[in-house]
């Protein structure tokens, strides 16, 4: 399911955005809290199974090494060593990117390997999981905040903080110091009308920029690439501009729409795009184009 789907537009979206607003009337934060993670879960599983099953290994295994990387508030015979804490901290670090690896780039590493080495090896990874790159880089970040700042919350809220469906699959890289006060605040508040029609707004024009544009240009470009050989310089230069022009709607539409879904349940994400195309440089067309991936390399 995908956020511009018939299914996920019609119903999943309208439906947990009902539920989580009737939930807050119980007066208890948790309920609507672990109505979203449940509906976070159910969002992904949709896609693959597997990598679901992934998902909830990973997300509790870098819970529990978070909770060991952090400076012990007891007394100072009991304090875990810092020696202990940076070896648990670089633990979960490696296997995060190892799964990362492992699941998204292995097919890289084959071809690398073996125009190189001129071999034939065949690798394939088992799965590969949805959103790996995002949630991975948000748990890294997790873990070195944990380790650095003692950052600590409870499972419920860093699950959610992990799979949160608005963001697992296309971004951004949040932060949990970022997005748990917000579910807090969210689970107790009374939604403001204004709130709800900007979330609306911007996911109607997230779908605009993908359905209409992007997916039209992605038309004019998949054929030209496909037509390589037949190309004149115009049709040639009209593909470049239309690749170029589906990619930068595609990644706007899906940032507008995972904003405007976040709005509409009271939250709100962190920027991850800013006009990068009127940059004047290659260092500013970086800071305006996947904006928290910047940050995560430059913080973390």
């Amino acid at each position: 399911m995908v956020f511009n789907s018939y299914s996920f537009i019609l119903i999943f979206l309208p439906l947990c955005v009902a539920v989580f607003h009737l939930l807050k009337r119980t007066k208890n934060p948790v309920f609507p809290k672990v109505f979203l993670l449940c509906a976070s879960l159910f969002f992904y599983g949709l896609h693959n199974k597997e990598a679901l099953a992934v998902l909830c290994i990973s997300t509790v295994i870098n819970y529990v090494i978070s909770l060991f990387c952090r400076e012990d508030s007891a007394s100072k015979q009991q304090r875990r060593s810092p020696k202990m804490r940076k070896a648990l901290l670089i633990l979960g670090i490696s296997l995060d990117i190892l799964a990362l690896l492992y699941c998204k780039y292995l097919l890289f590493f084959e071809d690398l390997c073996n125009t190189w080495f001129g071999t034939d090896f065949t690798y394939q990874a088992l799965i590969l999981p949805l959103g790996i790159s995002f949630y991975t880089f948000s748990q890294i970040a997790y873990l070195v905040d944990s380790y650095r700042d003692g950052t600590k919350c409870g499972f419920t809220d860093y699950a959610l903080f992990v799979t949160f469906f608005p963001k697992i699959t296309v971004g951004p890289i949040a932060l949990s110091s970022e997005m748990v006060p917000q579910f807090n605040r969210a689970a107790a508040e009374k939604l403001s009308a204004d709130s709800f029609a900007k979330g609306l707004t911007a996911l109607s024009f997230g779908i605009a920029k993908k359905v209409l544009l992007a997916d039209t240009l992605a038309k004019y470009a998949d054929w030209g690439y496909a037509n390589t050989g037949v190309l004149g310089t115009t049709n040639a230069l009209i593909v470049l501009v239309a690749y170029t022009m589906q990619i930068y709607f595609d990644f706007s539409g899906y940032c507008d729409m995972a904003r405007g879904i976040c709005l509409m349940l009271g939250m709100d994400l962190p920027q991850n795009f800013n006009s990068p195309y009127r940059s004047l440089s290659v260092a500013e067309f970086w800071k305006r184009w996947h904006m928290t991936l910047t940050r995560f390399f430059r913080v973390y």
